[in-house]
């Protein structure tokens, strides 16, 4: 004699059903999960769209709190967007987004977009242009929620997935990063790729990178701390892979040791001479590989 089906078991089994959709929904090829903004990165939704942010754990000054990329649609028309937020003032030591007080200092923010492989928009938003606010109420979670204000009103939430087609991977910088052709010379293996710099003045402060090595793709974000008293070089700087998805496989976590510039001299039709920025030498964890200029 068969059992009628108890009121539990089909609790249990409304449970399950839901629970695996919610997997599968999050798993979706349409969708961007947590596991797509790599070790170290946080997803938040936003922007009518994605963002991956890195928060710089380092209180340095002169280093941004966090940079993030981010795609999304804004009127109608698809982006992707590279950005970086800062403390106001100019001096002091930078605080890091965890450990903000109350009563927050001022937050300044700015982002470019690259327009191209599906992407329409082609925004600038210079330093200054964005403000950024934290959500604080949560003790235990400071960075749940961030608002932007100013040229772009927009507030990020948090998120496990978000519902989103990733755009395919850039192959410029666009007209706003500062444009660099990366030449891996450790591996010697068969490499190309993009790097981009996003300045702030006429300091570099975050980059993005995509290309190939090993025939592998892979789509990179980090931020740059400039050595005191420099402008062209750099110091260590951490990094995180975007992983899956239209990003790539190589899903590694970059982290720049040293940057040394490399310069030409030139010389005007007065015969005064010039040092002018022609590259850098690079040197990663795993890898060495030389910036050249591409204008």
């Amino acid at each position: 004699m068969k059992r009628p089906l108890t009121f539990s078991f089909l609790t249990f089994l409304a449970l399950s059903l839901l629970v695996h959709r919610q997997e599968a929904r999050a798993n979706s090829p349409t969708n961007v999960t947590t596991s797509n903004c790599g070790v170290g990165g946080t997803l938040y939704r936003g922007g009518d769209g994605f963002r991956c942010v890195l928060f710089n754990e380092d209180s340095s000054e002169g280093s941004p709190l966090f940079v993030w990329y981010g795609e999304g649609v804004r009127d109608g028309k698809p982006y992707r967007q590279i950005g970086a937020a800062f403390r106001g003032g100019g001096s002091g030591p930078y605080i890091v987004p965890s450990r903000l007080p109350t009563s927050q200092p001022s937050i300044f923010a700015e982002a470019s977009e690259i327009r191209g492989e599906g992407a329409l928009l082609n925004a600038n938003f210079p330093a200054g242009s964005l403000q950024i606010a934290f959500d604080l109420d949560q003790a235990d979670q400071p960075r749940s929620r961030i608002d932007v204000s100013g040229a772009l009103n927009e507030t990020w939430y948090r998120a496990s997935f978000v519902a989103f087609q990733p755009l395919p991977r850039p192959t410029t910088c666009g007209d706003y990063l500062e444009p660099w052709i990366a030449k891996v010379t450790q591996p010697a293996v068969e490499n190309s790729g993009i790097r981009c710099a996003l300045l702030l003045g006429r300091r570099r402060v975050a980059w993005f990178a995509s290309g190939q090595l090993g025939g592998r793709d892979y789509t990179y974000l980090g931020f740059l701390s400039p050595r005191p008293g420099t402008e062209d070089q750099l110091t260590s700087a951490d990094g995180l892979a975007l992983c899956g998805q239209n990003f790539g496989n190589l899903c590694s976590r970059p982290r720049i040791q040293s940057m040394i510039p490399s310069y030409a001299t030139s010389s005007d039709t007065q015969g005064l001479s010039s040092r002018i920025l022609v590259g850098f030498r690079v040197r990663l964890e795993s890898s060495q590989e030389n910036w050249e200029n591409s204008r």
